[in-house]
């Protein structure tokens, strides 16, 4: 019976901050409207989270008739989480208050040396963060990694992440732990881009979303009933694997997958070379059909048929509303032009294509929003409010502020 109690105590500690953090500032009364509560429970755990520093008062009500009343708010440097945006050649550090406000960030290029020099790199740059008025590294309690590859759930290693030298030998979730003494998550980065531009970019509002990131190669975070979509071994959206315009059946295939082969940027500008042409990056191959070259055009024709077989296979086996292209090919308008005519041909109700509006942030900002729910959970998970605050459910839903 006092396990119960304690459960149902959480779950309504729970919809309060929930309520406090989407609603407010919001009155005690409102909180009761809001989360279906009695006044009195409301108002007993309102004054539990005002005690141990949670929440606070933020003014009276503006009413016409009756008393004013009491309005509560999130205090927002009660605690403190951490993202990380890790690629092969940058690296990004952000800290954000409870609300989810941006408090610093800072982005340098990632370590050549790889391995624990990266380790130390993050863990330097998250103290130096922390350093601020009202902050402090006391007031930390969770670090929220995006990285390249897939952590193995069961031996904690990081795959397919080649650009970032000797990750794939540590442990990388276990070594930050250690080094800052706080709670660690490590996630790949498309997934977290994924719930960014769910939380505050393109996919606001939208429960069933795709976000494919193109550049070098080609990444794919799914949510599904505004679920992060992992499968058994975390490897579910690694669309570059798909048995796609190119033989699946050759060494190559095998170590980066078909359909990266088949769309990534070598890919294009192999393509091009087959037409006769001669560039060094992509931009340039893009910016020779904005000049009118026949030639890059009809490259660019062909990676866009691609593309939308890829979309279309997605599309096929988990019907989202929207996919959201991003990376620094992917969000290209001329390319999604080509994508969305292609699926009308093949499709009979093709999903929504999109530029990412969030760009190289969508990574960061899915941290952020993926801390903030964890820290929520783990809170509860522990039945206490006493050493880190319990931070609401947001669903992904945006709070204001600004791969």
């Amino acid at each position: 019976m006092q396990r119960r109690n304690s459960i149902s105590r959480q779950v309504s500690t729970h919809a309060v901050m929930t309520a406090i953090l989407e609603k407010g500032p919001i009155s005690r009364a409102g909180i009761s409207r809001e989360t279906g509560l009695s006044k009195q429970t409301s108002s007993e755990i309102v004054r539990l989270l005002e005690e141990t520093g949670w929440i606070e008062e933020t003014g009276l009500s503006k009413g016409k008739v009756g008393r004013s009343a009491v309005l509560y708010q999130i205090v927002p440097d009660s605690a403190y989480i951490v993202g990380v945006d890790l690629g092969g050649t940058s690296l990004t550090v952000a800290l954000a208050d409870m609300t989810g406000d941006l408090v610093a960030q800072e982005t340098v290029p990632t370590s050549p040396r790889g391995g624990p020099q990266i380790i130390a790199q993050i863990a330097e740059i998250c103290r130096r963060l922390a350093e601020r008025p009202a902050a402090g590294w006391e007031k930390v309690r969770l670090a929220v990694v995006g990285t390249p590859g897939v952590v193995d759930p069961v031996s904690g290693f990081i795959e397919f992440a080649p650009n970032i030298p000797g990750f794939d030998r540590l442990r990388v979730e276990d070594e930050l732990r250690h080094v800052l003494g706080i709670a660690v998550i490590v996630e790949n980065d498309v997934n977290l881009a994924v719930i960014g531009e769910r939380w505050r970019g393109a996919g606001q509002g939208v429960d069933d979303l795709v976000f494919i990131a193109l550049g070098t190669g080609i990444g794919q975070g799914i949510m599904l009933d505004g679920k992060l979509l992992r499968g058994a071994s975390g490897t579910a959206g690694e669309i570059g694997y798909l048995p796609l315009c190119t033989d699946p059946f050759t060494e190559q295939a095998r170590s980066v997958g078909a359909f990266e082969s088949a769309v990534g940027s070598k890919a294009i500008l192999r393509l091009y070379r087959d037409e006769g042409g001669e560039c060094e990056t992509v931009r340039e191959l893009f910016q020779r059909a904005e000049d009118g070259e026949r030639r890059a055009a009809l490259v660019l024709d062909e990676i866009g048929s691609r593309l939308a077989l890829g979309v279309a296979a997605t599309a096929a086996l988990i019907d989202p509303e929207k996919v959201i292209f991003g990376g620094s090919i992917g969000g290209r308008p001329e390319l999604l032009e080509r994508i969305r005519r292609k699926l009308e041909e093949c499709m009979r109700r093709p999903p929504v294509v999109e530029a990412s509006s969030l760009g190289r942030r969508a990574g960061i900002e899915g941290a952020l929003a993926y801390g903030i729910e964890e820290l929520h959970r783990l809170t509860h998970g522990s039945g206490l409010i006493t050493s880190v605050p319990a931070v609401p459910t947001l669903t992904m839903a945006p709070v204001s502020s600004s791969g």
